[in-house]
């Protein structure tokens, strides 16, 4: 059956897609479709009857009406709240139905719901926003040609360009890293592979200025065109900060590597994290090798912690403390200040270990004690030297005296003769104790080694076992040469007992001694270690003992270096015997293999214009008799006394008294009585030269001459200062105090 027109149009009414209602003119609803329905669903004004001015507000709907009634459409965008608050955004067009005479007889009203239409283009309102107001240059690129779509404000300001502008560039013209649109096309394969790139470039803004970039790029798939998202932000800040922490990274590892002190750094378990260049150097490894160490593995060669090792278990309260630790194998000796390593909340992260090398310094200190054990020894053989001396003084005297009335030709006067040779052996011995303890300054003069030589055997043959025997071979008439006595005898001495060492664990040796005289040609100078050409005195010292091997004797003349064991030696013999021949002009050098024993020879130089010595008899002294006037002063009864009887058999008159203050009254009582005065220097109360200084405070001119038993450079300095012209050393023969009497008398 033929649809009749009117539910014809019926039926698309109620199939139209808008919403669309039917009003009487004066606005209730006749006629709603289901759209209408469905968008105004939550209204209580849907059902027929009701005004539709319920649905839209009563002001538009009087807005509404006005449009229609003068004859013209209506149409308004209308924000709507629904009964449940939410709001929705309905578009209304209305339109008047006429008839022939023009009079309103409905009004249709079509509705279109554009609510989410209206949320997008907000959202993508906010989107623009964001794009724009992002501290980070937004750009579309196309894959294909690499031309830049669009940008973001960002990004104008970041390159310089306007909108416009940038939008006439591609990514070669800001990307300086790409050569061509090839390489620009190759980015886009490995992006379109890893989906997501970031990395690191450079761009180039409108005035040609190259900044560091990080770039984030995204593949886009579209219908009409392929394009690249990239973010670029600009990172030189962050570039400049890396740099000013790299810098400081350097300086802190030059800092770290610069300072002498060994610095490492460890972890709870010991194990070293961080080494500077010096503990490098002192261990003798690399920083890998180091690295990863624990440290009593580096500062004590153990395999195990140290004993008693306070970092064993770190506590809280762990406090820093200095410790030494003797290195077996390197034999060194470091002095470690160990502190821990805190973080933010003050608990313990790390340790550091701060290190010296305390080798030499714990030598020098070992080399101190030594000296000054040498110095108390040499202090206390002065004092036995000057108590001795005294005795020899009395044994020596009285003997010559006992020989004065005694036939020559009796035995008493042979005994009596071997007293005073075994007294003077007593006052050599003492002599050559003395070359080792007392204070005396060095003197070069002409000296003959081959006596210096007997003197010294003489002093170290009581201290050699007698399984060691001694070979001499000395020119006596080798030349003088110009040198200091004590400082040649300190060098044969240390040589000598250097071999006795050598050879102490044998069973037997022999220490053999030769002096000659050589010549050294111009063409000899070379092999001769660069000595001038003329005479030398070659001494040679040799030992059948132990010998050295090379790598021994390249460091035999180094100072504390010693072959010996803890407390046999201090390493400066050797190093000072070296100085002493050089300062002389000389040479020592050194032969040895190992269990072949040693040989040193040392070159004396020889001055110009000496000759060989001859060994003529003494003649016998012839010594002038006196009568003047003296005054003996001496604590020591006998020695006083033997003064007094000997210097009164040579004719003088003399009194003697053994108080210094005493001898200062008597003196005082009349001062032109005594013609000379002989003093002791060691007495009680008042020493002999400050009696000196005294005495000749009352007589300028007054002759004093000061014995003594332990001749010390300073005291004959002082002595020079007082006014005393002359001093002799205990023991005294009678006719060499006699002869000194004279001779002084006489120049005064």
């Amino acid at each position: 059956m033929a649809l009749s027109e009117v539910d014809l149009y019926k039926n698309i009414y109620l199939q139209a897609k808008n919403p669309t209602c039917v009003l009487s003119p004066e606005g209730e609803i006749l006629l709603v479709n289901p759209a209408h329905k469905k968008l105004f669903a939550a209204t209580e004004y849907l059902p027929a009857g009701h005004p539709f001015s319920g649905c839209i507000g009563a002001s538009q709907w009087l807005n509404l009406l006005d449009k229609i009634y003068k004859g013209e459409h209506f149409h308004q965008d209308l924000e709507l709240t629904k009964p449940d608050g939410k709001k929705s955004h309905v578009d209304i067009s209305a339109s008047g139905i006429k008839d022939e005479s023009g009079k309103i007889l409905a009004i249709i009203v079509i509705s279109r719901d554009h609510t989410q239409r209206r949320e997008s283009d907000n959202q993508l309102m906010r989107f623009h926003n964001m794009f724009d107001q992002s501290n980070d240059a937004f750009l579309i690129i196309d894959v294909k040609t690499g031309q830049i779509i669009d940008v973001n404000k960002r990004a104008c300001n970041h390159y310089g360009y306007n909108q416009e502008e940038m939008l006439q560039l591609s990514i070669v013209n800001i990307n300086p890293g790409y050569q061509g649109i090839d390489e620009w096309r190759q980015r886009v394969d490995s992006i379109q592979k890893n989906q997501d790139t970031l990395f690191e470039t450079t761009h180039i803004t409108k005035s040609r200025k190259i900044f560091p970039v990080e770039v984030s790029h995204r593949y886009v798939e579209d219908d009409n065109k392929d394009y690249i998202i990239a973010i670029a932000r600009d990172i030189s800040e962050r570039k400049a900060a890396e740099e000013k922490e790299r810098q400081a990274q350097r300086e802190w590892s030059r800092t770290f590597d610069s300072s002498t002190d060994i610095i490492t750094i460890q972890n709870l378990k010991h194990e070293i994290t961080q080494c500077n260049q010096a503990a490098v150097v002192a261990f003798g490894l690399n920083k890998d090798e180091c690295i990863g160490k624990y440290c009593y593995e580096l500062f004590s060669g153990n395999k195990e912690p140290c004993p008693g090792c306070p970092l064993t278990e770190i506590s809280d309260n762990f406090k820093p403390y200095t410790e030494e630790f003797f290195h077996k194998k390197l034999d060194k000796t470091f002095s470690i200040t160990v502190s821990p390593i805190l973080d933010d909340t003050g608990q313990t992260t790390g340790i550091s270990h701060f290190a010296k090398d305390i080798t030499q310094q714990r030598k020098l200190e070992e080399q101190l004690r030594q000296a000054q054990k040498m110095e108390s020894l040499g202090t206390l053989a002065g004092g036995i030297a000057h108590d001795f001396n005294n005795i020899l003084s009395a044994i020596i005297g009285y003997t010559q005296l006992a020989m004065l009335h005694t036939p020559p030709d009796s035995k008493a006067f042979d005994s009596l003769k071997q007293v005073t040779t075994g007294g003077q052996r007593a006052v050599d011995l003492v002599k050559q104790i003395l070359t080792f303890s007392r204070k005396t300054e060095y003197r070069m003069a002409p000296i003959e080694v081959q006596r210096i030589i007997t003197e010294t055997l003489k002093l170290l043959r009581p201290s050699l076992p007698m399984t060691i025997e001694i070979r001499q071979n000395i020119d006596p008439n080798c030349p003088p040469v110009l040198a200091d006595a004590v400082q040649v005898h300190q060098v044969i001495m240390n040589l000598c007992t250097n071999a006795y060492h050598a050879m102490c664990d044998q069973n037997s040796g022999t220490l053999e001694i030769s002096l000659t005289k050589i010549d050294i040609q111009p063409e000899m100078t070379v092999p001769l270690f660069n000595l001038q050409a003329g005479e030398y005195l070659l001494l040679r010292i040799s030992d059948t003992g132990t010998g050295m091997d090379n790598a021994t004797l390249e460091k035999i003349f180094e100072p504390y270096f010693t072959t010996k064991k803890t407390g046999e030696g201090t390493g400066l013999g050797l190093a000072v015997a070296h100085g002493i021949i050089k300062d002389f002009g000389g040479h020592i050098s050194v032969y040895s293999e190992p269990n072949e024993g040693t040989c040193f020879s040392i070159y004396l130089p020889v001055p110009a214009g000496q000759t060989q010595t001859t060994q003529e008899p003494s003649a016998p002294i012839e010594v002038p008799m006196g009568t003047e006037r003296l005054l003996i002063v001496d604590d020591e009864k006998p020695i006083a006394d033997l003064l007094k009887v000997t210097l009164e058999s040579y004719g003088y008159q003399v009194t003697d008294t053994t108080e210094s203050p005493e001898a200062l009254r008597i003196f005082k009582q009349d001062p032109e009585l005594f013609d000379m005065v002989i003093t002791d220097y060691a007495m009680p109360q008042i020493n002999g030269i400050d009696l000196a200084e005294e005495l000749l405070k009352v007589r300028e001119d007054l002759p004093i001459l000061l014995c003594t038993g332990f001749n010390d450079a300073n005291n004959n300095s002082k002595a020079l200062q007082v006014g005393i012209k002359t001093c002799m050393n205990k023991p005294i023969q009678s006719d060499q105090l006699a002869l000194a009497v004279r001779k002084f008398l006489d120049k005064a």
